[in-house]
C-alpha cells in the first residue's frame, strides 16, 4: 500500500474568494476511491488556508508519501508546475503524478516543461491513480498502465488511453472527512458540488469536457445520487451545484431524482446547468418542487450565424422558449453568452445583445471565448495562425488570449466592460438586493454580491484605484 498525497496548488494569483466558495469535488473522489483501496490519503488543498509553495513543501515533508497527486486546470497549470517542482524538493523519492484537463492534451510538454513531474494521468483519473499506487516503486510496470504518459530513462512514453468508467456508482462518495470543511463558504452557506452523470453526446468546438468524460452519457442511479445529497445534508451542506454538462438530458432520470428527493424530504436547495434544447415545462416543473432555485442556460450567442459556426446545436428560438419556460415555473434563470469567436462581427454581437434583452433572463455570465487545449477551438486558432497567449493563468474567460485580426482584445474588453455598465444598472442592483430581501437563499445572496462586487471594482478603475 502507498502513502498518498493529493495536492490542490496554491492560488498564485487566482483570487481566493472565487476559489474556496465550495470544496472541491475531483480531489475527494480520488481520495476516497484510493482510500477505498487501502491507501493511507492525505488532502492538501492549499487554496481553502491561502498557503504558498513553501507550506506546501512543509506539508508535504511531514507526511513524507509515496505518491503525490497534483490537480490541474488551464489557469491553475502554472501553480501545478509551480507545486511538481516543490513536490519533489520536499520529498525527491516520491512519485509526482499531475492531472487534469491541461496536462491531459499537453501532457509531453508538460514533461518536458518540468522535471519534477514523473507521471501525467489523462482523462478520469481515479483508476489510473490507483494502477499507479499500487506499483509506485516500479517503473518497469508503467507501460502496463493506460491512461498515463511518463517519462523513464530520459525519454517520454504515451500509453494507450484509458476506457471511461462505466459503473459511476462504483465510485465511493467524495471524502470530504479529509478536509476542514470550515474552510469553506461562510458559517451560512455552505454550498457543495455534485455530478448525476458523465460524458457529453453534444459537439461543440469550444468545450474541453466532452473530450475529457467522452461523448456517451454515463449516468448514476437515483437511489445513488439522493443518497449522496443526504450525505453532504449532514456534513453541513446548505446547498448544492448539479455539475453535469447537461443536467436535463435524460428525462426520465432527472424526473425520478426530482420524485426522490421529495419522497426523502430532501429539502436542500440546489442547481443545475444544461441545455436550451434539453428542456420542457413539465421537467422544469418537477425540479422546481424538488428543490431546484436556478437553472443555468449555456446560450453562448444570440447569432444563429455564430451557433452554427461553434456547432452549438441549438436554434435561438428555442434558446428564448427555454429562458421564458424557467422563469415562468419560478426559478431563477442564467444564460452563459460569449464573444469573440472566429467569424464574430459587431453585428453578430448586437445580435446577442438583441437576445439578452429580449430574454431577460435574472443574471449573464458574458464571457470572452477562451481555445482551451484539446478542443476543436483551440486548433482552429493555431490553423489560422493566430499567436496564443502561453500565459496560462489569463485562461480565466475574461481575458483576451489570441490575436484575433478582425476583432482586437481591446475591443472584447470593451464590449465585455461596456454591457456590465448598463446590465448591472442601480434598477438592477435594487431588483438584486430587494429579491434577496424577500428570499434570503444562496443564490439570491449570490446575484446581489456579484453585482455588488462589479459595482465596487467599476468604481476603483474610474477612480484609477486597484
Amino acid at each position: 500500500m502507498a502513502d498518498i498525497a493529493l495536492v490542490v496548488p496554491p492560488l498564485d494569483g487566482v483570487a481566493r474568494a472565487d476559489v474556496v466558495a465550495s470544496p472541491p469535488l475531483n480531489v475527494p473522489y480520488l481520495a476516497a476511491v484510493s482510500r477505498s483501496m487501502g491507501h493511507e490519503v492525505k488532502i492538501i488543498d492549499c487554496p481553502a488556508f491561502n498557503w504558498d509553495y513553501e507550506r506546501l513543501k512543509k506539508e508535504i515533508s511531514s507526511f513524507s508519501p509515496d505518491l503525490i497527486g497534483i490537480s490541474s486546470l488551464t489557469q491553475t497549470y502554472p501553480a501545478a508546475l509551480k507545486s511538481a517542482a516543490a513536490a519533489k524538493d520536499a520529498c525527491p523519492i516520491a512519485l509526482v503524478v499531475l492531472g487534469g484537463s491541461h496536462v491531459t492534451y499537453m501532457d509531453t510538454e508538460t514533461l518536458r516543461l518540468e522535471q519534477g513531474v514523473d507521471v501525467v494521468v489523462r482523462g478520469e483519473g481515479e483508476m489510473t491513480l490507483q494502477d499507479l499506487a499500487s506499483n509506485f516503486n516500479d517503473k518497469g510496470k508503467f507501460k502496463e498502465i493506460s491512461g498515463i504518459t511518463y517519462r523513464k530513462n530520459g525519454e517520454i512514453h504515451k500509453n494507450p488511453d484509458r476506457p471511461f468508467i462505466e459503473d459511476l456508482d462504483s465510485l465511493p462518495f467524495p471524502a470530504y472527512d479529509l478536509i476542514d470543511l470550515s474552510q469553506y463558504g461562510t458559517p451560512k452557506n455552505k454550498h457543495f458540488s455534485m455530478l448525476t452523470s458523465r460524458g457529453c453526446p453534444f459537439k461543440c468546438t469550444f468545450c474541453v469536457m466532452r473530450l475529457m468524460d467522452g461523448s456517451q452519457l454515463r449516468s448514476r442511479s437515483t437511489k445513488n445520487v439522493v443518497d449522496e445529497m443526504e450525505y453532504i445534508k449532514n456534513l453541513g451542506a446548505t446547498s448544492v451545484s448539479f455539475c453535469d454538462e447537461t443536467f436535463t438530458f435524460n428525462k426520465k432520470g432527472v424526473l425520478d431524482i426530482c420524485t426522490e428527493i421529495r419522497k426523502r424530504r430532501i429539502n436542500l436547495p440546489w442547481d443545475c446547468q444544461t441545455r436550451v434544447d434539453q428542456v420542457s415545462e413539465d421537467v422544469l416543473s418537477e425540479m422546481k418542487k424538488a428543490g431546484c432555485h436556478y437553472v443555468g442556460f449555456g446560450v453562448e450567442s444570440g447569432s444563429q450565424k455564430m451557433l452554427d459556426t461553434m456547432r452549438k446545436g441549438i436554434k435561438i428560438e428555442q434558446a428564448e422558449k427555454a429562458v421564458q419556460l424557467a422563469k415562468r415555473t419560478g426559478l431563477l434563470v442564467g444564460v452563459n453568452m460569449m464573444v469573440g469567436y472566429p467569424g464574430e462581427t459587431p453585428d453578430t454581437i448586437k445580435e446577442s445583445l438583441h437576445f439578452i434583452k429580449k430574454a431577460n433572463p435574472d443574471t449573464v455570465f458574458f464571457m470572452i471565448c477562451t481555445p482551451y487545449p484539446g478542443t476543436e477551438y483551440y486548433k482552429l486558432v493555431t490553423d489560422l495562425g493566430w499567436k496564443l497567449d502561453t500565459d496560462w493563468k489569463s485562461y480565466d474567460v475574461v481575458t483576451p488570449v489570441f490575436e484575433n485580426p478582425e476583432m482586437s482584445g481591446e475591443t472584447l474588453v470593451g464590449i465585455r466592460r461596456e454591457f456590465y455598465d448598463q446590465y448591472y444598472s442601480t434598477r438592477y442592483l435594487f431588483k438584486c438586493v430587494l429579491d434577496h430581501a424577500l428570499k434570503r437563499n444562496f443564490y439570491t445572496s449570490t446575484l446581489a454580491r456579484s453585482v455588488v462586487s462589479y459595482k465596487i471594482r467599476s468604481l476603483k478603475q474610474k477612480l484609477g484605484m486597484r
